[in-house]
């Protein structure tokens, strides 16, 4: 099935990867964007709508991960329906800051591993984020002077 050609005019094929840039409308995070309604959603996601348009409606309670790992990238070969947490989980966190469960060490370098680390609600980590037990007791030494 053929897309409309607002969609097709809006896609350059990259043959070297395979993938499909939409070269359109970009969100804040990279996603490519439809800058005006359709089929009920204010401003749809350009992959999803490509997705639909070529292989079908994307189950209730599912996203579409990117297997290229190129948010850009509308071609529905490189889409995969999964959970929201699968899609977490596959995700590269890398730009997430302190959250990352990928990072192996605090911002003042000290090792999780090798000091070890948990996870911390607090005024510094709202979201909760991980604290070095290092930088911690640095933390608490200086309240405690400060008291």
């Amino acid at each position: 099935m053929p897309l409309p050609a607002y969609i097709e005019d809006r896609i350059a094929f990259i043959p070297e990867s395979d993938c499909w840039w939409w070269i359109g409308t970009l969100t804040k995070s990279g996603y490519g964007q439809i800058p005006f309604p359709i089929r009920g959603s204010r401003y749809p996601k350009a992959h999803r709508v490509v997705y639909e348009e070529l292989v079908g409606i994307v189950p209730d309670g599912l996203v579409l991960d990117h297997k290229c790992k190129n948010r850009m990238c509308v071609n529905p070969r490189h889409l995969e329906p999964v959970t929201n947490p699968e899609n977490v989980r596959r995700g590269d966190h890398s730009n997430n800051g302190e959250y990352s469960r990928r990072k192996t060490h605090c911002p003042k370098g000290h090792s999780y591993a090798e000091h070890g680390g948990r996870r911390s609600i607090s005024a510094c980590h709202p979201k909760g984020g991980r604290i070095c037990k290092l930088c911690r007791a640095e933390q608490h030494k200086k309240w405690k002077e400060k008291q």
